[in-house]
Formats: structure tokens, C-alpha cells, sequence
């Protein structure tokens, strides 16, 4: 490789067309890496979004995260690094860093877990203070009537409490779950143990080509669908490729994981999610309950509702603060 070139790496990516049907292709075009990407960890995903476009991620020696968003023949459609304005990514992925960790990385997850912890019991004592009683649930649960200013607000702020406790709870508890899933993993002792193997020299590193990992791995688990791919590096001389089962919860990133070896294609490790233990299966399944995906259209749109009473119950809340402030207010 020249001074100031760049480094060229042939991909092979799987294309999902709209029929459910799952092909690999060849991508033709190859992917210009940036040079301080030369000695990076290469993983890519199926967006969830269009068909036929991928994220590949590229963790560099840095702790830096970039990533190249390309289509079914390899063209750039999009890029951006965790190192740089979360904004090129579009609003969606601001949003979603925003989100996850604060863009903080792992001290902004872990006060997202300690903030969602506050957050749940508060709302676990609010449903307990505004518990109707007797035949008050009718009236409690639409308090349709003649009460205004605070008491409208409170009666408002309550039926919102009461419609939402069970969607949000489970919104919140998942969503600390997943906020804290690294030390809950070390903690639970729910990690999985990548194989052990020898690391080739680099005239052999490569010998299986990733399309071949993916064949291996589909074969292991028939009817899975692909869900990404973790490149080989020399202290990792295998592929980590990621599947979906039919039975997972998840709608489209599966947790089952199959480990081949780069230089010959032997299968050497297997998480299957179906066969985890509990506590690995609780932390795989926050994610699906967190975004109602599964329980499928259904779920999701009673999370996105359960969202947006939460927004009331806070807005309500908020406005019976200032209407019981002000008369305080005025009599200084």
C-alpha cells in the first residue's frame, strides 16, 4: 500500500430482499477504509431500515467507533464516527446516541441506569399514592367532570399514571437493563467465552472468506436469518456471525451467534439463544420488551402510546406544580 493511499478491503455482505428471501452477494464495489482504519475490528449489520443497506462499524485502536452506511452493490451512502459531531448520522441516529448514553459512552449508560432506577420508583410510589379505591376506578381512570385548575391537573396527572404503569414499568425496568447490561453481564456471569485459538500467521489469517462463515453458519441453524458479522483480527482469528431464528424475539437482530474459524471454516463455538441460560436470556429479551417488538405491531404501538402518556403525565404534573406554586407566589 502506497504513502497516502487507501486501504482497500473486498466485503461480502448479505442482501434481504422484501420477499423474506436472504442472498449473498458479492459486493462488486469495493470500500475505500481511511488509513487510521488500517488495524481496525470490522463488523457490519443489516440497517433495519431499507432493504439492502448495511452499517459497517469499524472500531479503530483508539476506542473510536466509525462507521460507513453502504448499499447491496457497495456504495458509500453515508458516514460518520463516534470521535465527531454525532449529527452526521442524521437526527434519527443523534436521537437514538442521545438516547443510549448521553453521548457520554459507558459513563453516560451507567447514569442512564442510576437516572432510570429514580425514575422507576418514583413512578412504582406515584402508582401506589394514586391507587383508587372501592368503585373509584371508573372515575379515576377518566375523570371526566367539573374540577378545574389543580384538581383538574392532579386528576389528569393520575388517570395518566394509572393508564401507563404496567407499559412503563416494564419500559423503564428493561430500559435500566439495558443501560447497565455490561456489569449486569460480569455480575450475573452471563457473558459468553469466545473460543480460544491460536492466532495464524498473516499469509493464512484469512483463508475463509466471509461469505463461506456466513454459509457455515446458516447451515448450523436452517431457516435463521442473517444479522451481522464480526471480522477476524490476529488475536481473533475467527468470524462471530450473528443470526436470527425464527423463535427469538427479536424483529430483525438476532442474539444467536455462530464462531468460525478464518483459516479453515470449522465451526468452534455456538451461542444459541433458544439454549441460553436464564439470566442471559433475561438480558437478551429487555430489548424486544424495552421497544415492544415482541409482541410485534401491537407492542409497539402500545409502547409508542405508553410514550406519549408518559409526556402528558409530566406535562399534567409539571402544570399542578405551577398552579399549587403561584398562590405561594403571590402571597410573598
Amino acid at each position: 500500500m502506497r504513502s497516502g493511499s487507501c486501504k482497500w478491503l473486498p466485503v461480502y455482505l448479505w442482501y434481504s430482499t422484501g420477499r423474506s428471501k436472504t442472498h449473498l452477494w458479492r459486493v462488486r464495489r469495493r470500500l475505500c477504509i481511511r488509513k487510521s482504519w488500517t488495524h481496525a475490528s470490522l463488523r457490519s449489520y443489516p440497517t433495519g431500515g431499507t432493504s439492502g443497506r448495511f452499517d459497517v462499524f469499524l472500531e479503530t485502536d483508539r476506542g473510536e467507533t466509525d462507521v460507513a452506511r453502504i448499499d447491496g452493490v457497495g456504495t458509500v451512502l453515508a458516514r460518520w464516527t463516534s470521535a465527531g459531531d454525532p449529527g452526521l448520522g442524521g437526527l434519527i441516529r443523534a436521537a437514538t446516541v442521545l438516547h443510549q448514553s448521553f453521548f457520554a459512552g459507558d459513563s453516560g449508560r451507567l447514569l442512564l441506569g442510576v437516572s432510570g432506577i429514580i425514575l422507576l420508583s418514583n413512578i412504582i410510589i406515584g402508582v401506589r399514592l394514586a391507587w383508587p379505591r372501592g368503585r373509584q376506578w371508573a372515575h379515576a381512570m377518566w375523570p371526566v367532570g367539573r374540577a378545574s385548575g389543580a384538581a383538574r391537573w392532579y386528576a389528569w396527572h393520575r388517570a395518566a399514571g394509572l393508564w401507563l404503569c404496567v407499559p412503563v414499568v416494564l419500559m423503564v425496568g428493561t430500559g435500566i437493563l439495558l443501560a447497565l447490561n455490561d456489569p449486569l453481564e460480569n455480575w450475573l456471569h452471563a457473558a459468553f467465552v469466545p473460543p480460544t485459538v491460536a492466532a495464524p500467521d498473516q499469509a493464512s489469517m484469512a483463508t475463509i472468506g466471509a461469505g463461506q462463515a456466513i454459509e457455515v453458519a446458516l447451515a448450523r441453524f436452517p431457516g435463521a436469518e442473517f444479522s451481522g458479522l464480526r471480522m477476524p483480527q490476529m488475536q481473533q482469528p475467527w468470524y462471530r456471525v450473528r443470526v436470527r431464528q425464527t423463535a427469538e424475539p427479536r424483529r430483525i437482530f438476532g442474539t444467536t451467534a455462530v464462531y468460525v474459524s478464518a483459516a479453515d471454516g470449522r465451526l468452534l463455538a455456538v451461542e444459541d439463544a433458544l439454549a441460553a441460560p436464564f439470566a442471559r436470556s433475561a438480558l437478551d429479551c429487555a430489548y424486544p420488551i424495552h421497544t415492544g417488538e415482541i409482541a410485534g405491531r401491537a407492542g409497539r404501538v402500545v409502547v409508542f402510546t405508553a410514550g406519549v402518556l408518559l409526556i402528558i403525565s409530566i406535562g399534567c404534573g409539571s402544570a399542578l406544580w405551577w398552579s399549587r406554586r403561584r398562590p405561594a407566589r403571590f402571597r410573598a
